[in-house]
This record gives structure tokens, sequence and C-alpha cells, in this order.
């Protein structure tokens, strides 16, 4: 923040404003001591570089990592929130529902990270809980219904897409003629922040679970659907939920088996994964990472977590 970058004209203004739209982090770095903080990023705190730079550099990193932790990722919600409440009264009528969604799903997030934060040994054991039930319970498909057959949905998704949802067919279709290649296998949806990518690929799948592409994009068996995801629940983008999620599609006997190979200690992670995929000789399953770039560190392109280190394909 110098003296013309904080100015209503600009340029800095309309990068700041654009990274808020798009619900990226912003950090106000002061420059000039009698720079004034713009409305709209308050309550943000900002660092002081007019004096002290290498203390104010080490400040910076401090919260370039903090920002990884819960907290910092709780406070980041909560900017996130406190902007859509600002924006929500001024914006047009026709915006409104999805920035009253945008509030809704944000608020939901908070509470669940605010007791992630209260109790991180709860929330760890309720994961645990929900990965060995997944593990036990009986995992037949579902019955077909009126003649139609539903496909098995595990761990379906919070996110509905609303009834304002509009357009996106090309890009529907896209991903429609992909799944319909059998010699294709992962596809990776990308681009700026609330645009729709989640809503267009739960719609999709929706419509997959009564064995149909939207838009009248004709019949698409599938034999089962995965949703997976660190931001939207508890079934986590990790080695154990996938191996949970994918066991609950097929027969008990086989489930009793790869839960043998998978509490083995001596079994390794690429042994187990390849036992799983055996199981599915034939058809067609689709696994859903969603918001899948948070497991993955920009800068090497590797995945973070250890636990999530192995490759996992979309499709059996």
């Amino acid at each position: 923040m110098t003296n013309d970058s904080v100015t209503d004209r600009s340029v800095c203004k309309q990068e700041w404003t654009r990274a808020l739209r798009y619900k990226k982090p912003v950090i106000p770095l002061l420059a000039a001591p009698d720079a004034e903080m713009p409305f709209r990023l308050e309550p943000r705190q900002l660092i002081n570089f007019t004096s002290a730079y290498d203390s104010a550099l080490a400040k910076l990193r401090n919260h370039l990592k903090w920002m990884d932790l819960p907290e910092g990722e709780l406070q980041a919600l909560k900017h996130r929130l406190a902007d859509a409440e600002r924006d929500l009264p001024r914006a047009q009528p026709d915006q409104q529902p999805r920035i009253r969604e945008d509030i809704a799903d944000l608020q939901r997030q908070i509470a669940q990270q605010q007791a992630l934060i209260a109790n991180p040994q709860a929330a760890q054991q309720r994961v645990k809980q929900s990965i060995d039930l997944g593990l036990e319970r009986v995992r037949q498909p579902v019955e077909p219904v009126s003649g139609v057959t539903h496909t098995k949905f595990i761990n379906p998704p919070p996110l509905v897409a609303p009834t304002w949802f509009q357009d996106r067919h090309v890009e529907t279709q896209f991903i429609g003629d992909f799944l319909k290649d059998d010699a294709l296998r992962l596809f990776t949806v990308v681009g700026r922040g609330g645009i729709g990518k989640s809503a267009i690929a739960c719609r999709l799948l929706r419509s997959l679970e009564a064995g149909q592409l939207p838009d009248d994009g004709g019949v698409l068996p599938v034999d089962g659907i995965v949703y997976l995801s660190d931001a939207r629940s508890f079934h986590r983008v990790n080695l154990p939920d996938l191996y949970a999620g994918l066991t609950q599609l097929l027969p008990d006997e086989t489930c009793r088996k790869l839960d043998g190979i998978y509490k083995n200690p001596q079994a390794a992670t690429r042994q187990k994964m390849e036992a799983l995929l055996g199981a599915f000789p034939q058809g067609r399953i689709v696994v859903l990472l969603d918001n899948f770039e948070d497991e993955v560190d920009v800068e090497t392109a590797n995945i973070k977590n250890a636990r999530t280190r192995r490759s996992a394909p979309r499709r059996a």
C-alpha cells in the first residue's frame, strides 16, 4: 500500500478487487506510512514495511505459514464471509441468490473449522469411525426403481446445483464426451474460484446416478460414483477414504479380502491399490476428487500429504 495504490483510480484497486471476487487471499503490506487501508480490505491485518524491513519480511513469512494452519484457514473463511455479507446488499437481484448460497456454505465451513480447532482429536476420531463403518457396512448396489437403474453413490456431495445455475452446457458436454471414451481415465476441471466448477461436476454426477447425461446428452450407465473433498465433507482426499469408498461398491466377500489386505501392516500402498483396482475388472467407476488443488504444492506440483501421494485413477 502506497499513497498511489490506494486511490480509487489506481490499477492496484482493480487487481485486489478482482482477487476478492475470485476468493483469493489478500495480505495488505504498508509501504508508505500515511497510506490508508481501503475500506473493503478491513478488517485484514496489515504488515508494516515502512520500518524494520527484515522484521516485516519475517512477519510475512510467518503469516504465510500460519495461513496453512487450521487457525489461518478459519480466518480466511471469516474474511470471505465478511466480503460476501458486504457485497450482498449491493449486488444485482440476479446475483443475490448466488451470494446467499456462498454465505450459507461459508457459515457451514466456518462451523466445521471451529469444531476442528476446538477438538482436533474428536474430528480425527469421527473421520476414523466413518472409514471403519464404510469398510464394514453392507455394500450392495441400490435396487432398480421404476425400471431405471440408479448408480450407487458413495458420499453424495453436499453441493446441489441451484435452480439459478445456467449455461455451462459446452463444458458439461465436454466432460460427458470424456466419460464416454473408454480409453481415457483422468480428467481435471480447472478455473478461478467461484465460477461453478463443483456445481458443474455435482450436477453431472447427479444425472449419472440415474444413468443419464444432463442437457439431453444421452444414456451413460455408471456402476458407481465416489465423492471425496477436503473442503466440503469428512470424506477427505486421502488413501483411507478413497479405499473405503471404492470397496463399498464391491460384494461383501471381495470387501473382506480387500479389508484384510488393507489392514496388513506388511502390505505396501502399491500392493493395496493394485488389489483394489484388480477387483474392478470391467465397468465404469467415477471418482470425484473435489478441491484437489488444495492437495498440490503449486511450486513443485507434488502432492503435499504423504497419505495421498499414491496416484488414484478417476475411473477403474
